[in-house]
């Protein structure tokens, strides 16, 4: 399943099987991002020069679930399924996403857009892996577009994706990228893994 964005609001995004449900932030996920934005206004300041717009991916890594979504028909997921309101937060910091369903990845973004901007409307891409669907159909890209609030110009929330069906359980690079108009502000980009390889590479292998 695919599952999307967590918005300052702290509103999580994550489809079903196409992954992008709402999600709702605990508190220390509120203080999570707090701290993003802290630091990207930091960074900000420091490259005032910086053009408008722009983005940066703050964090990258699991998620464990603090509340259960529900499952819901979405057409504009890639899977035609969606997860919303799971509560989430951050589990551990990695690009490496083991293959179990349940599992959910991935990764905290800033932006920074033109200050009167109240409501960016925003295309989230996501590339991965071919997967096939029970009806046969062979998907490997969803994209669909995500209306945020910003606050002075600023975006930072949360965009995610969960393991649900066994389907999703393909290898390869998943590549999430957010786009505001034609150009593109964040990409950050994980790969999937069947867990014995770990295995095989902590015992001495050359594994990746």
């Amino acid at each position: 399943m695919m599952k999307y964005l967590i918005p300052l609001a702290l509103i999580l995004a994550l489809p079903g099987c196409d992954p992008t449900p709402d999600v709702t932030g605990s508190s220390d996920q509120a203080a999570s991002i707090a701290n993003g934005v802290g630091e990207a206004r930091a960074a900000d300041d420091k490259q005032s020069e910086r053009k408008i717009p722009w983005g940066k991916a703050t964090r990258f890594g699991l998620l464990r679930e603090r509340a259960r979504g529900f499952v819901r028909e979405d057409a504009k997921a890639g899977t035609g399924k969606s997860i919303r309101g799971p509560t989430l937060e951050f589990a551990e910091d990695t690009r490496r996403i083991p293959l179990r369903t349940g599992v959910y990845f991935g990764y905290q973004y800033w932006l920074r857009l033109p200050p009167d901007e109240g409501k960016p409307v925003l295309k989230r891409v996501l590339i991965h892996p071919e997967m096939t669907l029970p009806d046969g159909s062979r998907v490997s890209r969803s994209e669909r577009k995500l209306v945020k609030k910003a606050t002075h110009g600023i975006v930072t929330a949360i965009d995610a994706y969960a393991l649900s069906e066994d389907y999703e359980l393909v290898e390869g690079d998943w590549v999430f990228q957010l786009w505001y108009q034609d150009e593109m502000l964040v990409e950050a980009k994980f790969t999937s893994y069947w867990p014995e390889q770990r295995k095989v590479s902590d015992q001495g292998g050359s594994g990746k």
